[in-house]
């Protein structure tokens, strides 16, 4: 079956590391990215050759003569006329490579601060899913790694990566941090990674369907009742500055406040309507109680709103 495929062509620094990926992808299925990138050359006649050897001398030279065609028919085929007009003084595959390099990178150590500080910097945006934002910085770790690659003869490990992928995540995600910390080192990777983080976002809410729901909440359960007068029953105005409060005789009194003590603490519930679960230590109220082999941790989060109201004797 014929092999095609379907290349946006080099129009400039904008979509040059995506093309250059593409590009080396297409030079190995043909076979020639070892002569773009200098690693096979052209053969030599060697001196004072007998007969056989000038013949496969010349029969490794057509080779080599094709496959460098090809390989230059693959790059400037996918370019755009201004840099086709580039290379053209070009005459190798391996020279329009290098013209190309040294127009769209920087030198070594250049290079390599810019990805290290693109890898480092990188944050998740708020229009990213976790596959999408997983995607960006694997392929900054990777960029980033061919360039240790070439350079110091090294890489960084996937440990790395997992360790950046977590330092990224969101508020939301701060529980399973601790559940991806129990995790055996040796059992970790990123799809592993990438498989969980999909499950709990998939379980979070929208975020425009919580917040539209939390305001309708708080209005419905914290409205601020509407006040009355206790000397004329009527609503609109307090106590103090009602009319009909002149025309009574002034009484004076006293206030008594008494406490009661004597309920345990242990024994005080807490009621709230709006929980979506209760807990208690106490294990005789539950119908059916199951002991976990090992503690979890649960969080607890309490909200009380008050409203004073002013009071006259």
């Amino acid at each position: 079956m014929e092999f095609k495929a379907h290349i946006e062509k080099l129009v400039g620094a904008a979509n040059w590391s995506k093309w250059k990926r593409q590009i080396e992808l297409l030079l190995r299925h043909h076979d020639v990215h070892d002569v773009v990138c200098g690693d096979r050359e052209c053969p030599r006649l060697p001196a004072e050759a007998s007969a056989e050897a000038i013949a496969a001398y010349e029969k490794a030279q057509k080779a080599f003569i094709k496959d460098d065609s090809l390989a230059q028919l693959i790059l400037v085929s996918n370019m755009d006329d201004s840099n086709a007009e580039l290379t053209s003084v070009c005459n190798t595959a391996k020279s329009v490579w290098e013209k190309l390099l040294s127009v769209y990178e920087q030198s070594s150590g250049q290079r390599l601060d810019r990805l290290m500080e693109k890898f480092f910097r990188s944050e998740k945006e708020l229009e990213d899913d976790i596959a999408s934002h997983i995607a960006k910085l694997q392929r900054n770790f990777s960029e980033l790694n061919d360039e240790l690659r070439r350079v110091a003869k090294t890489t960084l490990p996937d440990l790395l990566l997992m360790s950046r992928i977590m330092s990224t995540l969101p508020s939301e995600y701060f529980e399973f941090k601790s559940v991806w910390e129990s995790v055996p080192i040796e059992e970790r990777s990123v799809n592993k990674l990438t498989e969980r983080l999909r499950l709990i976002e998939m379980r979070l809410p929208s975020k425009s369907t919580d917040s539209t729901a939390l305001v309708a909440t708080r209005k419905k359960v914290f409205k601020k009742p509407e006040r009355k007068c206790y000397v004329c029953r009527k609503p609109g105005h307090l106590a103090k500055d009602c009319w009909k409060k002149g025309s009574k005789p002034k009484v004076e009194g006293d206030a008594f406040v008494c406490t009661v003590e004597g309920v345990p603490e242990s024994e005080v519930w807490i009621a709230d309507s709006g929980a979506s679960a209760h807990m208690t230590k106490h294990k005789n109220y539950f119908v059916d109680f199951t002991k976990f082999v090992s503690p979890k941790p649960v969080y607890v989060e309490i909200v009380m709103q008050l409203w004073l109201m002013d009071m006259e004797l």
